[in-house]
């Protein structure tokens, strides 16, 4: 229980904890706006609802990456008009009677919305649903597509001497075709006129519009699937726009505006001119793993495509706990050649009953920063770190600082089971004593969960593929089948975090463009924007177009 009489207790820790009692006594649903699509917009509110969160009933629209916010063990459901390869379709009744449902079990429910949940997002209906089955709810407002999308396309929705005095939003569709009993004399007026959901109804609109008496030649914009790295941005007039968006062959989702502020676009447009923007980078790693390298890759402008296609798996622990048990001992050197490697290690010691003081004596070394940075975390600082980030980096570093390690000292290498030999070979040639100690497995993610990134591989939807482990580009080549190496090949660009893992590639006949400097995702991005900046540079850049 909460010590309620402890006077050093903080007053509002001790309220909000007292909130979260009563909202999982009664059970509570949060409307939470995810934002237009750019997960960096979801407000600080929104984000701290999800990692509360019991379950998470979420819109097709809402940017996946916001569930990494969600804690493991809550349920996350979707809840998207169309079917997707995340789940079946539901109507608006049935997502109602999942909020009901689940509120009615006592559990903290977030209902993830696209945009704002009040602004065209059916949160209205979805609260009287709420409110009829006696459910307490709270609306967590998101920033709205209809001045985010916009903003992103280089367009202010308000602007003095362009469009300052009267905004409209509307939506373009109705039950059957355009909404009914919609006041278009009033629309026709608005300086800006802000359309959701319009794509199919444009040139009726359009032409109801003009009708109402807005100019022929009015400037429009249609932004499809804005705030992403999938923006697209094409403008016309009201005389031409239709066939524009036809021609272009622009779909849902998009958004229209309407009004001189358009023209701003060719001054102002600056999400598109992003250096990475609209590439589609491959990111095969955990989520955990892959959040640093796929946020700068976002603020780039490209879209990291994040797949899990290795999963770890536990082997028999006897071995490690063995050969941990019998340190220090005569070991001279520990060689970590991966994060993973230590965590496990870790966790063997601590199973045991001991801790990093089992290290005393013995001298550590880490492939990369990363490795070394796991090695910190849990209170050690490595002796070695070399400049070289592989297995051969690594033994020839070690041969360097120690060379009593070639009259036969003893290295113990806890690392995966399937892990590549290098290190061990360079050393054991060199005359040390080599232990090699699995502490994990590594598998290729099932299958189901790597089809929808093969089929994006085979479509030539990906531009850049990055790899960080030689089991990657196993997993994935093993995946594709006999034409890996020409599927890999479509890519306008493949990288490697090291050269362990640019082998790995060149033996399964794929070619790879750029090899980070050192063994790190920062590393690898900064090689990524190097060589595609370089090839930008060879050709001239096209120019935000003119409104006609």
């Amino acid at each position: 229980m909460w010590p309620l009489h402890n006077p050093e207790v903080d007053g509002a820790a001790r309220l909000n904890y007292r909130r979260g009692m009563s909202e999982r006594a009664a059970g509570t649903v949060y409307l939470v706006g995810a934002g237009p699509g750019d997960p960096e917009l979801i407000t600080v509110r929104g984000a701290e609802l999800l990692g509360r969160a019991d379950v998470v009933i979420y819109d097709g629209l809402a940017n996946a990456v916001l569930l990494d916010h969600v804690a493991p063990n809550a349920e996350t459901i979707y809840a998207g008009k169309k079917p997707s390869d995340r789940g079946a379709a539901l109507t608006q009744a049935e997502i109602n009677g999942l909020l009901v449902e689940h509120a009615q079990r006592g559990r903290l429910v977030v209902r993830l919305k696209g945009g704002d949940p009040f602004v065209f997002g059916r949160g209205g209906e979805e609260a009287e649903a709420l409110v009829a089955a006696g459910i307490q709810f709270e609306v967590v407002p998101g920033v709205t597509a209809a001045t985010a999308v916009p903003a992103y396309a280089g367009i202010p929705v308000t602007h003095r001497g362009a469009g300052g005095s009267l905004l409209a939003l509307a939506t373009g569709q109705g039950a059957d075709g355009l909404p009914a009993d919609v006041d278009w004399d009033a629309l026709a007026r608005a300086d800006t006129l802000v359309l959701f959901m319009a794509v199919r109804t444009l040139g009726e609109l359009a032409e109801r519009l003009v009708r109402a008496g807005r100019d022929v030649s009015t400037p429009v914009a249609m932004i499809h699937w804005g705030t992403t790295a999938a923006q697209r941005t094409i403008t016309g007039t009201l005389g031409d726009i239709a066939a524009r968006a036809e021609g272009d062959k622009l779909g849902p989702p998009a958004l229209v505006v309407v009004g001189e502020v358009v023209r701003l676009r060719e001054r102002l447009a600056w999400y598109e001119r992003r250096p990475l923007f609209g590439r589609r980078v491959l990111v095969p790693r955990q989520r955990e793993q892959a959040r640093g390298l796929a946020r700068r890759l976002a603020l780039l402008g490209a879209e990291p495509v994040i797949c899990e296609v290795t999963r770890l798996v536990d082997v028999d622990p006897a071995p490690l706990h063995a050969a941990l048990a019998a340190l220090p001992g005569a070991t001279r050197w520990l060689a970590f050649t991966s994060a993973h490697a230590v965590d496990r290690t870790m966790d063997a010691l601590f199973a045991a009953g001991r801790d990093a003081r089992a290290f005393a004596g013995v001298r550590v070394a880490a492939v990369g920063s990363q490795t070394a940075a796991a090695l910190r975390r849990a209170g050690i600082v490595p002796d070695l770190v070399p400049e070289r980030g592989d297995g051969v980096g690594v033994a020839a570093a070690i041969l360097a600082v120690d060379p009593a390690v070639a009259a036969g000292g003893a290295v113990l290498v806890p690392r995966a089971a399937e892990g590549r030999a290098e290190l061990e070979q360079a050393l054991t040639a060199a005359g040390a004593c080599v232990s090699v100690v699995a502490a994990y497995r590594v598998e290729p993610a099932p299958r189901a969960a790597l089809e929808p990134v093969l089929a994006r591989l085979r479509a030539g939807e990906l531009d850049v593929l990055t790899f960080f482990a030689p089991s990657q580009v196993d997993a994935l080549a093993d995946a594709l089948g006999a034409d890996a190496a020409a599927v890999f090949a479509r890519a306008r660009l493949i990288g490697a975090v090291g050269e362990t893992t640019a082998t790995a590639l060149r033996e399964r006949g794929v070619r790879v463009d750029v090899v980070a400097a050192a063994p790190s995702a920062d590393a690898l991005a900064d090689a990524i924007l190097e060589r595609l900046t370089e090839r930008l540079a060879e050709r001239p850049t096209a120019p935000i177009p003119e409104v006609p």
